[in-house]
């Protein structure tokens, strides 16, 4: 799992992301929206990239 945070929102506030490597291969990334009034949303899925695609999950750099 690859863990970031950032403002995916355009907000103002940092929310959270998280990467997992599926052992089917597929690569998922769910998100987390900070509340204005502190803590956060429960996750939910933004992108599903399928074992098909063969990305190389160890090449994959968040910044």
């Amino acid at each position: 799992m690859v863990q970031q945070s950032g403002d995916f929102n355009g907000d103002g506030r940092s929310d959270l992301a998280a990467m997992y490597h599926h052992s089917d291969g597929s690569i998922s990334m769910q998100t987390a929206l900070a509340y204005s009034s502190g803590g956060f949303a429960a996750f939910t899925g933004s992108l599903t990239v399928p074992a098909s695609a063969a990305w190389k999950w160890d090449a994959i750099r968040l910044f």
